[in-house]
């Protein structure tokens, strides 16, 4: 199943949500599939400049003023999930001379209304670090970096880390509003000193179940099998 560029692995309790940003037509990704513009000053573009994969990522430009592009999806899996661990994962290219924010906000329900209720990682360019709460770690420009997040619910936990190193270990549900749960998501560019050129690219975001429900199944099946075959050999 897919919705212009939204990717659905279905066969799992909840599922998997890839986003390319391949299938959808350049320039504004306002209503293109499940995105919706937050009322930045700049628009959130598809882009072709730069791409991790394919010919095409998500531009993110910040003005003068210092707020520029701001976009979200409402809900990545359609309802807020409650259960399982997950893996939020993002490709990011910040340009020699990103000076810039680009903030995510992960919320624990769906966007807008749950807006500063989740995770909150910022790549300050002007500072040369990602920040997630107190922790931080250098960022890298002129190439891709990997974002990833392990959200497990059912513990209640957050680990991060950037570009293959583990920076941040904590709870997920800081702001302890209820049940923890993964809802929908928002990006924006922002100053505090934004000069000519300062777009940041997000390309091949993924939400996956770790380990998918179907993955669990095979694995059980596996051992059963194993243990069968001990049995007719003893």
């Amino acid at each position: 199943m897919a919705l212009a560029g939204l990717a659905l692995a279905v066969g799992s309790a909840h599922a998997a949500v890839v986003i390319d940003f391949d299938s959808y037509s350049v320039g504004d990704i306002n209503l293109q599939g499940p995105w919706v513009d937050f009322g930045g000053s700049l628009t959130s573009d598809v882009s072709t400049t730069v791409a991790f994969s394919g010919t095409q990522s998500l531009e993110l430009k910040s003005d003068a003023a210092g707020y520029g592009s701001d976009v979200y999806i409402v809900d990545l899996n359609g309802a807020p999930v409650t259960s399982g661990q997950w893996n939020l994962s993002f490709q990011t290219y910040l340009p020699t001379g990103f000076d810039s924010h680009l903030a995510l906000y992960q919320s624990q329900g769906a966007m807008p209304a749950d807006f500063f209720v989740g995770a909150f990682p910022v790549l300050q360019g002007d500072n040369g670090v990602i920040v997630i709460e107190a922790s931080s770690t250098p960022l890298v420009f002129g190439a891709w970096a990997k974002v990833e997040m392990l959200i497990d619910l059912d513990a209640d936990t957050l680990a991060i880390s950037y570009d293959g190193t583990p920076f941040h270990s904590g709870a997920w549900d800081t702001d302890a509003t209820g049940t923890p749960s993964i809802g929908g998501l928002d990006w924006w560019a922002a100053g505090p000193n934004p000069s000519s050129g300062v777009s940041a690219y997000i390309d091949d975001l993924s939400l996956t179940q770790v380990p998918e429900p179907a993955t669990m199944g095979l694995l059980s099946l596996g051992a059963l099998l194993a243990l069968k075959r001990r049995r007719r050999a003893s």
